[in-house]
């Protein structure tokens, strides 16, 4: 199903599906930041929060299954990826760059999106250092959802009859709102493919734009339907490997447009 809709919204206009989206995925991002970091402080200066997770682990991240992957490229395989990233330069010249008022509006939209991205790592990591060390080991999903409501609950009690429960309604809105964020970057990744694909290809009409978007599919179905791979003697899925392989394919990607910008 999701395959489908990629398919769908990666081939229609920006102004159609992504932007608007993408506009209502900012207002959800808003109010879990200003809630989130609200209520992280005033849990902070009550007592009710403590940091449970140490500062630093080793030079390998262990993984439920019993592995390890390094830190590096994984440290870089985060939220707060924005700062040089590959993928984001492609965002910019492919989807931003279209959604600009105004051609002197770049430097604050994307230097903006840029301080906002950093500044929300620093949320989703404060939802893991709050936890017990047993519960770090749960989805990210359910991390981030449990942080946020946590640190909201005690703002909006207040507010809701004795009989609501304001854990499990902020809950529900955090794993809402965490489902917007990463559903956005599906449909994007798509067309950012497609774009690719077909620049490389010297494609520009409609039929190759269908193809293009079909090939761009095929790839994560292939990656899912293969049975999974021995590394160091474990079993892991495709995709685990390619996670690893983008931290360093995307600093790559930054450097290359680092260059390009420089040499323009």
């Amino acid at each position: 199903i999701l395959l489908a809709y990629c398919f769908v919204a990666a081939l229609v206009p920006v102004w159609l599906l992504l932007q608007p989206r993408g506009g209502l995925g900012g207002y959800f991002l808003y109010i879990v930041m200003i809630a989130g970091v609200t209520g992280a402080i005033v849990g902070a200066v009550q007592g009710d929060f403590t940091i449970q997770t140490p500062m630093f682990k080793g030079w390998s991240a262990a993984l439920p299954a019993g592995g390890a992957l390094p830190l590096v490229p994984m440290l870089f395989i985060t939220v707060a990826c924005g700062a040089c990233s590959g993928f984001h330069s492609i965002v910019a010249s492919g989807t931003t760059s279209k959604q600009l008022d105004r051609e002197t509006d770049a430097k604050p939209v994307a230097y903006g999106g840029m301080l906002l991205e950093g500044f929300f790592a620093c949320l989703s990591l404060v939802t893991v250092m709050v936890l017990a060390p047993g519960q770090t080991s749960q989805n990210p999903n359910w991390i981030y959802a449990h942080g946020i409501a946590d640190f909201s609950a005690r703002l909006i009690a207040p507010l809701l009859p004795a009989s609501v429960n304001p854990f499990d309604v902020l809950f529900q809105f955090a794993l809402l709102c965490f489902a917007t964020f990463v559903f956005d970057t599906l449909d994007a990744c798509t067309r950012l493919a497609r774009y690719v694909l077909m620049e490389l290809m010297g494609w520009t009409t409609r039929r190759q734009a269908l193809i293009a978007t079909a090939l761009c599919l095929v790839v994560p179905v292939i990656a899912v339907a293969l049975p999974r791979i021995e590394i160091n003697g474990k079993a892991q899925p495709l995709w685990q490997v390619f996670w690893s392989i983008f931290g360093s394919s995307n600093q790559l990607l930054a450097a290359l447009t680092l260059l390009g910008v420089t040499v323009w």
